[in-house]
């Protein structure tokens, strides 16, 4: 069994692929505009193996939170792939992929990034050996100090590099992973493997998760009136 994934929800672009015998290829490429040379990426490393798209039997795409342009570029491709040569796709959040690489530093896991308009998009998770790695809050909107308070009992980690001084001088001492982990898609066929065999998703569902500011702004105004 051969899986394919894509990874383009932040500035880093992944593309990776593995099978039964492990790891085939793992591409991470950080940089402006990076997702428009995903096909370009691909088509060399596939030509490096002498493999073909239609080698592959399942397509794992990271569903975000983030950037329109590189979901948008990630998804397109992926969509295409699997319509056109009729294989299964399995969509997982790309949040998924940091709190897999650190599920042996901790059991409880709080993963953020920057959403805009003063609020972080975050999710938590849970690991343990029996039931391995779980997500026990999808992703959502919060003020940082809020996730912060709220998940203390958790390790942070982001690739927001710059919510990092925030984060370090909050008035209660939280654990905060002391470097950026990013989305990868390495990590997302891992977890697909392990945790989402069989789950999958049709194209007309296929849907990614976009940070918007304006989508920020509404959320704003809804967690104000949750408190109150």
């Amino acid at each position: 069994m051969k899986l394919l994934g894509i990874d383009c929800s932040s500035l880093n672009v992944s593309l990776a692929a593995m099978d039964n015998d492990g790891v085939i290829f793992s591409l991470n490429r950080k940089r402006k505009k990076a997702a428009a040379k995903v096909i370009v990426w691909l088509e060399e490393l596939l030509k490096d193996r002498k493999l073909e798209v239609n080698d592959f039997d399942i397509f794992v795409i990271g569903a975000g939170p983030g950037s329109f342009t590189g979901l948008r570029i990630s998804f397109s491709t992926i969509k295409a792939f699997a319509f056109s040569l009729k294989k299964p796709v399995i969509s997982v959040g790309s949040f998924y992929s940091l709190a897999y690489k650190l599920r042996k530093e901790s059991s409880k896991i709080a993963v953020f990034c920057d959403a805009g308009r003063g609020l972080i998009y975050g999710a938590t998770f849970r690991f343990d050996e029996k039931k391995g790695l779980r997500k026990s809050r999808k992703e959502s909107f919060f003020k940082l100090e809020d996730f912060l308070r709220r998940f203390k009992d958790h390790m942070f980690v982001t690739h927001s590099h710059h919510l990092r001084d925030e984060v370090l001088s909050f008035e209660e001492r939280v654990q905060l992973w002391p470097k950026n982990v990013w989305p990868d898609a390495l990590s997302l066929c891992r977890v697909a493997k392990r945790y989402f065999l069989g789950k999958f998703i049709s194209l007309d569902r296929l849907q990614p998760l976009y940070i918007y500011p304006k989508e920020c702004q509404v959320r704003n105004l809804s967690v104000a009136k949750e408190k109150k």
